[in-house]
């Protein structure tokens, strides 16, 4: 098993686990209902990894024909990396990570639009935005946009499940635009 929790959570099979327990706890057969392209034989293995790292607990066991069927969930916060394991990454398994994280969104658009009936792709499309803007901030002005945006979703986080909300999964990326120059635009 991998030493650094960095290591442990870099593995695109792991983060695909991960994505689909946010905010909710899950079978491994409904995780391969989820996941139909991890062979069941892999999932398992790694399932065993992420529980054996504390990133996953067991939160209910359930007897089915002579085994044991489990239902995993997230610890609290363990799927995150702290500064520490953030500063201590090198370039090369920041952009390791920054892929995972963007083939996660492309599997997950593409497991939404392979669920949607095709005469259906427009109602579909009617909750899914997607777009790239660009905003001028100063360094404060982005962390106060940040910490907005983390209370929000906090807030929204904590809502219970039930019959009337439907899981939306909301992803952002932030960054310095690397072709920033000093000039402005006049």
């Amino acid at each position: 098993m991998p030493d650094r929790k960095v290591d442990i959570l870099l593995h695109p099979v792991r983060m695909q686990i991960i994505n689909q327990l946010i905010n909710r706890s899950l079978t491994p057969q409904q995780l391969a209902k989820q996941l139909p392209d991890i062979a069941q034989a892999t999932l398992y293995r790694h399932l065993k990894i992420l529980e054996d790292a504390d990133i996953l607990e067991v939160v209910e066991r359930e007897q089915i024909r002579g085994t044991v069927e489990k239902t995993y969930a997230l610890r609290n916060d363990a799927a995150r990396l702290s500064m520490q394991d953030i500063e201590t990454m090198s370039a090369e398994e920041h952009i390791q990570l920054f892929t995972s994280f963007a083939l996660g969104l492309v599997g997950d658009f593409t497991r939404m639009m392979d669920n949607t009936p095709d005469n259906d792709t427009n109602r579909a499309m009617q909750m899914t935005r997607y777009n790239k803007v660009a905003l001028n901030l100063t360094d404060e002005e982005a962390r106060t946009l940040r910490d907005t945006l983390r209370e929000l979703i906090q807030a929204a986080m904590s809502n219970p499940s039930s019959p009337d909300r439907k899981r939306y999964l909301l992803s952002f990326i932030t960054l310095p635009d690397a072709n920033n120059s000093e000039e402005t635009d006049a």
